[in-house]
């Protein structure tokens, strides 16, 4: 269970409520991006992790590899 432990810790993180609203309007499902009026954009992992300080253990994100 030690390639969960990345995602267990979102779950101590808080969230920006109105950031989160905010960028709900932008988010297209279909696309799997955030569409703006002169662009579109899909965030990395790398960025998400750099944007909330949330270190994100490549290792586990792979999950086990047996």
């Amino acid at each position: 269970m030690s390639h969960l432990r990345s995602l267990i810790d979102l779950l101590n993180m808080e969230a920006n409520k109105s950031f989160i609203t905010l960028m709900i309007e932008f988010w297209q499902p279909v696309t799997m991006t955030f569409q703006f009026t002169d662009f579109e954009i899909t965030p990395t992992l790398d960025e998400i992790s750099q944007i909330t300080k949330f270190t994100i253990s490549w290792q586990s994100t792979l999950g086990p590899t047996h």
